[in-house]
Formats: structure tokens, sequence, C-alpha cells
């Protein structure tokens, strides 16, 4: 299986360098719509009435005021958005803590991915071939591929999560196993909850909105703990917490295309990188005369370096002789 990595110039020869990956958490996503969980009334209700619960058992009414809310039943789910996100900020910062992601495509001619993430066609798109050399591969094998809708009602956390865990505080049927109750009344384990709230978020990882569908994205996951093999803990500064690299070998490159707008000295700086690379095919972009498409073309160094510098002056020459 073949895969994209598309990345600014300088990144991307660090990752080359390195033979390193960064993960990311699944809360630093650009998209604030990703990772953002959907509501149903039935959800709604029991976040208000537990929410309702735990004011009268700490006898702190400020919690709740149905003068403020009205009727739970009237109260309507989308002017629940604001207090809803303390049930879902709750779960999403204690689900991803533990989590990380490295995102790749499966496709690598859309336009738009060389103008997002490759630095406006001036960085590198490194294809990877996952099956060489034991490249890790997290939570799942293969990773997680991505599922494009128009519609996130379908979305939603388990109904557990809006009962608030401090309520278990006060209930004696949970003491001292640890249990946690459901909102059906079932206890489960610290571990069955894990499990539960793992679903939930792999379930969150894998949609993103319908307008995305052209990066064809395929997500890697990996915790802290069951992958600590894979990780290679790195800062730039003693002061910031460690960022996760995931490492991966050589012969795992076998693609490296040059955007369009990468220089001939860029490319000569690279060189050395190359020669441990010993798996990867070149290859160079350019722009189709008529439509909107990508031409990509095979290359040594030598060859993408003239067809840079060749690019560089038929644009540079109109302009000198204008001025």
């Amino acid at each position: 299986m073949q895969l994209y990595k598309f990345s600014n110039f300088e990144n991307a020869k660090s990752i080359l360098e390195n033979c390193a990956l960064w993960s990311n958490s699944p809360l630093s996503f650009n998209d604030p719509f990703e990772m953002l969980p959907s509501l149903d009334e039935e959800r709604k209700n029991i976040a208000l009435r537990c929410n309702l619960q735990l004011a009268e058992a700490l006898e702190v009414h400020d919690l709740y005021d149905p003068a403020l809310y009205g009727n739970e039943e009237n109260f309507p789910v989308e002017s629940f958005v604001d207090f809803s996100a303390i049930f879902h900020d709750s779960f999403l910062s204690g689900a991803c803590k533990d989590y990380s992601v490295v995102c790749f495509s499966e496709v690598v001619d859309p336009i738009l991915l060389w103008s997002q993430y490759a630095d406006s066609h001036q960085g590198i798109a490194i294809g990877f071939d996952l099956e060489r050399g034991s490249f890790p591969q997290g939570r799942i094998k293969s990773g997680l591929k991505v599922n494009y809708l128009t519609d996130r009602s379908s979305l939603m956390l388990p109904i557990e999560l809006y009962r608030h865990q401090e309520l278990d505080w006060f209930d004696k049927s949970t003491w001292p196993t640890g249990y946690r109750k459901l909102a059906d009344g079932t206890l489960v384990s610290h571990e069955e909850e894990k499990a539960v709230d793992q679903e939930a978020l792999f379930k969150l990882l894998g949609h993103k909105y319908d307008a995305w569908s052209y990066e064809q994205e395929r997500r890697f996951v990996y915790s802290d703990y069951e992958d600590a093999d894979a990780f290679h803990l790195t800062s730039s500064k003693p002061s910031e917490e460690p960022r996760r690299a995931i490492l991966f070998k050589p012969e795992n490159v076998v693609e490296i295309i040059f955007g369009y707008r990468c220089t001939a000295a860029q490319i000569q700086s690279l060189e050395p990188v190359l020669k441990k690379l010993p798996h990867a095919k070149l290859r160079y972009v350019d722009f189709h005369p008529t439509l909107y498409k990508l031409r990509f073309h095979d290359a040594d160094v030598e060859k993408i370096q003239a067809a840079h510098l060749d690019r560089l002056h038929s644009f540079r020459t109109p302009r000198q002789e204008y001025h």
C-alpha cells in the first residue's frame, strides 16, 4: 500500500534526513468540525438531568437553573451547543491525551493538496510503501480510512458519556469497586469504559466533511502506551512538551515528488539525503498547458534541477525585458 505525505520543503527534508514523521494530537486538526460530536434529544435530556442531579448532590444550585433552561423537553438541541461542550470537551481532552495521529493521502494529483499542504507547490510529496520495513501502523492495521459526510448527525458519543462521572461519588453501588455506572444502570470496569471511549474516538477520527473528500485521507493512530516502541520523543526547547515522532525505515520511502515551485538550489541541497534512500523514485511536477491538471515526470536529480532552472529562466526573462 502506497500513501503520500505532503509537506513544505524544509519539513520534508527533515522527515527524510531523520526517517521520522511527526504525529499530532487529534485536537490539533485545522477544521473545527473535526472531532465535534453531534447531539440528539435523548443525549441532551440525559445531560440536563444529570447536571441537575449533580447540582442537588453537591448543593450547588447555580450549576443548573431551571428558570434559565426551562422545561428540558422544550429546550431545543440547537440551543444546547455551548452547554454540550462541557461534556464533549471533557470526553475529548481525556480520550485524546494518550493518542496521536499521522495523516496520509491515498492520492497525489489533486491540485489543492499541493496548495494546502505542500507550501503552495513549493514543497514535496513523499510516497511511502507501508509494506516495506515493518512500518509502525499503530492501533489499526493499514490505518483508518476517512469517510466523508455532508450530515454529521450519526457522529454521536455513547449516551453514558453525558452522565457526570462525579455522580458515582454519591452512588454506593460503585464503591469500592471503582466501576462506573452507565446511563442504563449497568456497571462497567475501567477497561470496559476505556474501550467504549476508544471506539467513540476512532469513530470521530474516521469522518470528515464531504468538501475534504479530494484528500482521500488515511489516518494512523498511535497510543502512548501500546505503541511506545514506535515513538521517539523530542522537543526543540527544554520548556516544551516533547513531540512524538514515528520512526520508519529508509526502504519505506519509495517516491519523492518535487513541487512545481521547488527551486533548483533546494533540489540540490537534498542530494546527500537522496543517496541514503535507494528505493526512492524521483519525480517532478509541471502544469498542463490548457487544463487544471498536474503532470508528473520521472527524472534524476540533474534532470529535475535542469527543468526547474529552465522554468525559472522562462518566468524571469519577460519580467526583466518589461522593466
